[in-house]
């Protein structure tokens, strides 16, 4: 378990990012927030192709957020948000922060499906996942 989640997880607190509409429409569907979970890279943008650097740097972000929100026990995550600082003209920091759910009752899925997420999160992080 990373150390950022295995401190929160020893806490007992309960955060999350969702506005009180997002919450209210999670718990309507069955989804429970669990807490706040964050993925961030700093990334050297190389001259030679930089949209690579920020291919790679979203992904690496969306991959550590995916992490914590496993070691939290999440079935998925929501509100995800993405933001990227440019430190410097070749350095840039990706951080990725969102809400980690986990469904109350009946079965938990192993993947999201794409009928279950909106279309720009399902391009951007879902279909690079392998769901459905």
């Amino acid at each position: 378990m990373p150390d950022r989640a295995a401190r929160y997880t020893a806490s007992g607190l309960r955060t999350s990012l969702l506005s009180v509409p997002g919450a209210v429409g999670a718990e309507a569907v069955g989804l429970r927030p669990i807490g706040e979970v964050m993925g961030c890279v700093v990334e050297h943008a190389g001259v030679d192709d930089p949209a690579s650097c920020l291919r790679r740097g979203y992904a690496t972000a969306l991959d550590r957020l995916r992490a914590e929100a496993r070691a939290l026990g999440a079935d998925g995550v929501l509100g995800i948000r993405c933001t990227v600082t440019h430190a410097s003209r070749a350095i840039r920091e990706f951080v990725v922060l969102g809400t980690a759910v986990r469904a109350t009752g009946g079965k938990r899925a192993d993947r999201c499906s794409r009928q279950a997420c909106p279309a720009r999160t399902w391009r951007s992080s879902c279909r690079r996942a392998g769901c459905r």
